[in-house]
């Protein structure tokens, strides 16, 4: 969940982009992962665009691959996160729930995450 949630403000990524990666789209010797398709395609006509992988997401893709080598879970075919996206919006709905009981003032979805990283790419 917290890898998820690094990923998103770091890249900038949607929650579908996110979930769509598989270890074939991250080229991580050249920092870049490749968005095979997101939901300005129709509009951009592009697919199959790279971004730059932050040091910071880098470094906690890299956990996740040791971690998934590790316990036998790694296929460069598979998905980096094994969970649905479905799942994911369970979870993170369940987080937000426990912010809000130790104080959190403001609702927040996931999507806020990809503004919380335009903000920073700004500044």
């Amino acid at each position: 969940m917290p890898l998820v949630i690094y990923i998103a403000i770091d890249t900038g990524m949607r929650r579908k982009e996110i979930f769509d990666l598989t270890w074939k789209d991250v080229d991580r010797a050249k920092r870049r992962i490749i968005i095979r398709k997101s939901k300005s395609d129709w509009q951009t006509g592009k697919t199959n665009v790279p971004i730059v992988l932050p040091l910071n997401a880098k470094l906690l893709l890299d956990f996740l691959l040791v971690r998934q080598q590790r316990d036998e879970t790694f296929s460069p075919d598979g998905p980096l996160f094994p969970m649905t996206a479905e799942a994911f919006g369970q979870a993170f709905s369940e987080v937000v729930a426990r912010a809000k009981k130790l104080g959190l003032k403001d609702h927040i979805q996931f999507r806020d995450l990809r503004r919380t990283a335009n903000t920073r790419f700004i500044a």
